[in-house]
């Protein structure tokens, strides 16, 4: 997911909505039926820093 740099809004929204599918199990379903696991904390720091 691609967000324009200082675009707090849309960061906002896409951070509520992946919110929203961790707490409905949403977002582990995509991630066992794609064999794929989620990023660490540390990964998300490393590749994405502020």
């Amino acid at each position: 997911i691609a967000i324009r740099k200082g675009d707090t809004a849309m960061l906002e929204k896409v951070t509520q909505g992946l919110d929203a599918m961790k707490q409905s199990g949403e977002f582990d379903k995509l991630l066992v039926k794609y064999n794929l696991q989620a990023p660490s904390a540390e990964e998300i720091a490393k590749y994405m820093p502020k």
